[in-house]
C-alpha cells in the first residue's frame, strides 16, 4: 500500500502524458499495492472513450480494469468473484454517474476526437491539463475506495 492516495498518483501519471486509462490503471494499482506487469499498456487503447472514440470515460475504464485485477476471476466457473467484480463495478460506474451525470467522454468532454474540429477544441480547452483531471482523479479515488486502499 503507498501512503499517497490513488487519486494524486493517477494525476501524477496523466500529468507525465499518460492517457486517462493507463494513468487511472497505475494509480490505483500502485496506491493499493496490485502488482500488474502489463500496466499501463493493457490500458492504452482506451483513453478518450475507447480509441478517441467518445465511449465511456478512459478514467472509469482504468478504474474498471484495477476493480477487475484485485477482484477478478481467473476461470469461467468462478461465479462468485464475476458476481462480486460486477457489483463493485455498478458501485463504480453509479458513483462516477453521480458525480458527473453521465459516464460517455463525448458528453463528459463536449468534444468529438474522431473530428478536426473536435481535437482542436479539446485542444484549445486543454482537456488533459484541466477539465479531465476530474475524472481521473475521482475514478481513481473511488476504485481505491471499493478495494479497501
Amino acid at each position: 500500500m503507498s501512503d499517497r492516495n490513488a487519486g494524486s498518483i493517477a494525476l501524477e501519471h496523466f500529468k507525465s502524458k499518460l492517457n486517462c486509462a493507463e494513468s487511472v490503471l497505475l494509480g490505483v494499482t500502485e496506491a493499493c499495492g496490485i502488482k500488474c506487469n502489463c500496466a499501463p499498456r493493457i490500458a492504452t487503447g482506451f483513453g478518450g472513450g475507447v480509441g478517441g472514440c467518445g465511449e465511456i470515460c478512459g478514467a472509469l475504464v482504468g478504474a474498471v480494469m484495477a476493480l477487475g485485477l484485485k477482484f477478478g476471476r481467473e476461470r469461467g466457473d468462478d461465479i462468485e468473484s464475476k458476481s462480486a467484480t460486477g457489483a463493485k463495478v455498478d458501485d463504480l460506474v453509479d458513483a462516477f454517474r453521480k458525480e458527473f451525470g453521465v459516464v460517455r467522454c463525448i458528453e463528459l468532454t463536449e468534444c468529438d476526437m474522431r473530428t478536426p474540429e473536435g481535437r482542436q477544441k479539446a485542444k484549445e480547452l486543454d482537456l488533459h491539463g484541466g477539465l479531465c483531471q476530474k475524472f481521473v482523479e475521482f475514478a481513481a479515488n473511488e476504485a481505491a475506495k471499493l478495494i479497501g486502499g
